[in-house]
């Protein structure tokens, strides 16, 4: 779905390449589950989409060899899948020199060793490679955090809600809706993984804060964050979004308990991801009804950055972070900056 928003944009946005920013971006190839095209000679944004619908039957292997061996004007392969395997394969991308940007969080999320690799290639050939889309969507959080280190700052803590679909999810508990059917509503306006459980499970949320730790300048591993997930984790097996929303309702009675216990005592439930230095933890939490984590609007995420320039008074940044729309936003902006990179 960000994908295909993400063409529609791009589409959109032509006239406004050419006369404010003087570039031009054409498509060489695209793929989706389904499909793909390949054309040597670009096709413009605005017939992207109608060349994928016409195309032949996706070969992942072929695309990737065609775009390694692609010859001419500067290349940006834009993933957006939550594919492993595809995250794996960004190393060679950027070794021949092709640009990467993403919103698939797993190659950031991998282990440290790949991490750091796939940065240093990128310096190093001076190939772009850019994911703020990883977290917050099109909100600033990556860039924010990067400025501060880059300026001489110190991160010490981070606190968080760090998605948008749990943040939908718990605003809809503590104002009494039922668990399951907050759930599938996130399904319905696209904020979920392509699974749900993924969001459910905490392994979204916990992606996100490793990276925000490893841009933070910490080594931290996958199995470095304690996660809480919303119901228990063998219903990942699920393999059908509708059974697994089915399934869920079990739950249902237990979250509406707990939200009532919790609007006793002043307090409201959010998802919170939190990191103080040493360890880190990603879990359901209660916090002050007047807390700036359940303040938030439905699907928006916020987090606090302690440093030793914000010691008392974290810097926080807040905005949107889910939707296919916000997110295509965010890739696009990540498109140009590479685009602005390689013609420079």
């Amino acid at each position: 779905m960000v994908g295909s928003t993400l063409i529609r944009l791009m589409g959109e946005k032509i006239d406004w390449l050419r006369s404010e920013r003087h570039t031009e971006l054409t498509f060489v190839g695209a793929i989706n589950r389904r499909q793909m095209f390949w054309s040597e000679r670009g096709v413009s944004p605005r017939d992207a989409a109608g060349c994928l619908q016409s195309g032949i039957a996706q070969d992942w292997g072929e695309f990737i060899s065609r775009l390694s061996s692609h010859r001419g004007a500067p290349l940006l392969f834009i993933d957006c899948t939550a594919s492993e395997e595809i995250a794996r394969r960004y190393k060679s991308l950027l070794r021949s020199g092709i640009g990467v940007v993403t919103p698939n969080k797993i190659a950031n999320s991998l282990d440290f060793a790949y991490y750091q690799e796939l940065r240093r290639i990128s310096r190093r050939s001076k190939t772009p490679y850019l994911y703020e889309t990883t977290v917050g969507a099109a909100t600033p959080m990556l860039e924010t955090l990067r400025s501060l280190r880059r300026t001489g700052d110190t991160i010490h803590r981070i606190e968080g809600v760090l998605s948008g679909t749990l943040s939908y999810v718990f605003s809809a508990v503590n104002r009494g809706k039922a668990l399951s059917l907050a759930v599938r509503e996130a399904v319905e306006r696209g904020l979920t993984e392509p699974h749900p459980a993924i969001d459910l499970s905490g392994e979204d949320v916990a992606r996100k804060l490793l990276i925000l730790v490893r841009e933070a300048g910490y080594p931290l591993e996958r199995p470095d964050i304690d996660v809480e997930p919303l119901v228990p984790s063998e219903l990942r097996s699920i393999a059908g979004a509708g059974d697994y929303l089915r399934e869920i309702a079990r739950f249902d009675g237990t979250f509406a308990a707990r939200a009532a216990r919790s609007k006793a005592d002043g307090k409201q439930l959010t998802y919170l991801a939190r990191f103080d230095g040493t360890s880190a933890r990603a879990g359901i939490a209660e916090v002050a009804a007047e807390s700036q984590f359940v303040r938030l609007r439905a699907s928006e995420n916020a987090v606090h950055y302690y440093s030793d320039r914000h010691s008392t008074l974290p810097l926080t940044i807040q905005g949107v972070g889910a939707g296919a729309e916000v997110t295509a936003r965010g890739v696009f902006a990540d498109v140009i900056e590479a685009a602005l990179d390689d013609a420079a």
